[in-house]
């Protein structure tokens, strides 16, 4: 301990050193290209997954500890757990937060789900007409109402059978974390920021302890043991961007903690990755998110594509799967460019005209915002 308040000390006296909370401001800042980096990311990992390659580079560059759209996604919700905390913090009440949130999740969602499940699925399944009469359809139409159904299955002829659209099983786990920051607001917990912090600990030293202590002590099989761990884990990622959010104002921006949390995920790249992650790996990437050095500012000034990107990419790799590109390099090089189209696609007719309906009542019912950045 004694140790890391020198390393903050030193940090803070260097010249250079500002706080997090020093560079929030304006659209001056790195989330939107980091998120398009991260989505671009689960693409690269899934084209190995979706051809039944095992070699998929990054998982054996950490020796099998994950894959890079593990991460990925995990620094999806450390920058929602900041980013959302954030517009909690900037709207009037529950009735506005909820509205914001509905209003950037759903009608994406929706229409990607319909595009899945009513045309992706059916040209999978080898037989539309008969894919069409059946119910199957309807359970993944209601992913978007999150209804606790099964996603029909198709392409069973595919590397990776069954799945027609794999990504969408985090945005449940994403609106799930929504409504506990409203639940945490309305505690009044934002005003107690260290016991968000001891929070974010308990949840991750239990996501690192479970898995480990319940086959010691002969624990039995539990119905949705393996989700709870899962939302343990994205719920660590996710308390680890709130605590960036609430201390924002005690965290330095320093050059020599951004190395040193590389250094320490160098040293545990074999091994302990998965522990030291939440902490030094999103240190790293809030520190890349507000460099003020990097030309990506005005990444997303044409729109915020990631979210289309993220939603589109699985079912159409799945087609390029079908019609023969079983190669995962050629797969991402081929899935990239089709997937960011459907996602400009996404956001100028369904994404921008409904954040409009929220941006409307924002002026007439909300603070503004101090930044708009990643459409919090």
């Amino acid at each position: 301990m004694t140790a890391i308040r020198a390393t903050i000390r030193y940090s803070r006296d260097n010249a250079y050193a500002r706080t997090f909370s020093d560079l929030d401001g304006g659209r001056n800042n790195n989330f939107d290209f980091l998120r398009m980096l991260f989505a671009a990311a689960v693409i690269f990992s899934h084209s190995y997954l979706l051809v039944g390659s095992p070699r998929e580079p990054f998982g054996r560059l950490t020796h099998g500890q994950a894959a890079a759209s593990t991460y990925a996604v995990a620094f999806f919700f450390a920058i929602s757990g900041y980013l959302i905390t954030r517009s909690w913090t900037t709207c009037a009440g529950a009735a506005e937060y909820l509205w914001r949130r509905v209003l950037r999740i759903h009608p994406g969602l929706i229409v990607a789900a319909a595009f899945s499940y009513l045309v992706v699925a059916p040209i999978g399944s080898g037989n539309a007409a008969a894919y069409l009469a059946s119910a199957r359809p309807l359970r993944g139409l209601a992913i978007p109402l999150f209804v606790p159904l099964s996603p029909p299955t198709s392409f069973p002829n595919n590397p990776f059978p069954g799945n027609v659209n794999g990504s969408l099983w985090t945005i449940p786990c994403e609106f799930l974390m929504y409504l506990f920051v409203m639940a945490a607001g309305l505690a009044g917990l934002f005003r107690r920021r260290y016991a968000v912090l001891a929070l974010f600990a308990a949840v991750f030293l239990s996501y690192r302890g479970i898995p480990r202590i319940w086959p010691v002590v002969g624990g039995w099989p539990l119905p949705y043991f393996g989700i709870f761990i899962i939302m343990l884990h994205l719920l660590s990622y996710f308390l680890a961007g709130m605590v960036a959010f609430l201390f924002r104002d005690r965290i330095p921006h320093s050059g020599f903690l951004f190395a040193l949390s590389v250094a320490v995920l160098a040293v545990c790249n074999r091994r302990w990755l998965n522990g030291v992650m939440p902490i030094f790996g999103t240190y790293a990437m809030f520190y890349v998110a507000f460099s003020p050095y990097l030309p990506f500012h005005r990444f997303a000034r044409h729109g915020d594509f990631s979210y289309g990107t993220y939603l589109y990419a699985f079912p159409i790799q799945q087609l390029l799967v079908l019609v023969g590109i079983k190669a995962p390099i050629a797969l991402f090089v081929a899935s990239l460019p089709l997937t960011v189209a459907a996602a400009v696609l996404s956001w100028h007719y369904v994404e921008a005209p409904f954040l409009r309906m929220k941006h409307r009542r924002d002026r007439d019912t909300c603070q503004k915002p101090p930044s708009q950045a990643g459409n919090p």
